[in-house]
């Protein structure tokens, strides 16, 4: 008997399985979609347990598709690296340490915080939440902007 030609894989881990009254073994995968392998595939039902993952071999068959081979896909993967530890591991600083220097801030970052306090000023929040720097506040951001788009305020 000629061994069937592979068409396509897929891996599932499985979820669930049982046999049918027909000796087939139906299983499912984690996302409930369900399997079967023939009962003339017997020496496959093995290799399908509860929670591991496998690869499914499909071939076709009179255009229709059908689970031709199983493989187990741990089998496949190699043995886990234990970790060594490095015998001069550094030791871990303080996060003051590990926090670079200050840098200045980029174009795009330092608009998008000028924008947020115009928004702030114009919706009255400033004077609500510093009410004591108000004057303050205001006065550089106007200054600032004047600065930027060459226009001079008067007042009334």
């Amino acid at each position: 008997m000629a061994k069937p030609t592979i068409v396509r894989t897929e891996v599932v881990v499985v979820d669930r399985h049982e046999l049918n009254p027909y000796n087939d073994m139906i299983f499912w995968d984690k996302a409930d979609k369900e399997y079967k392998v023939s009962a003339k595939r017997q020496w496959l039902h093995e290799k399908v347990v509860d929670g591991v993952a496998i690869t499914l071999g499909y071939a076709v068959y009179m255009d229709r598709e059908y689970i031709a081979d199983i493989l187990d896909v741990a089998s496949q993967l190699p043995p886990p690296v234990t970790p060594q530890k490095p015998a001069d591991a550094p030791k871990p600083t303080a996060y003051a340490e590990k926090v670079p220097a200050h840098k200045e801030p980029a174009p795009q970052e330092l608009g998008m915080w000028w924008k947020e306090l115009g928004e702030c000023i114009r919706v009255g929040a400033i004077d609500k939440d510093f009410p004591k720097m108000v004057v303050k506040i205001k006065s550089q951001y106007y200054k600032k902007l004047a600065e930027v788009t060459g226009i001079t305020m008067k007042e009334k």
